[in-house]
């Protein structure tokens, strides 16, 4: 888990700014190490400028294994 800089989806973010080439390289990284993302609760972006037209995003994120995942089925990150 941690702060990846790496959006999966334009709905990660509150403005257009997005790019489709790094979220596929980011997408092919998960699918390749055979990883699943927990699923998050709370705030919908973890991430934001500060400034006064703020750009939010959802950068904060943790990956788990099968494995894993069978061991803490109903883990949440919040």
């Amino acid at each position: 888990g941690g702060d990846f800089n790496l959006l999966r989806s334009p709905a990660d973010k509150n403005n257009p700014n997005f790019s489709w080439p790094l979220a596929n390289a980011f997408y092919d990284f998960i699918s390749n190490c055979a990883l699943r993302e927990l699923p998050r609760v709370g705030a919908r972006f973890t991430w934001s400028n500060h400034q006064s037209s703020p750009v939010r995003s959802v950068l904060d994120r943790v990956f788990v294994s099968d494995q894993w995942d069978s061991l803490f089925p109903r883990a949440l990150l919040k």
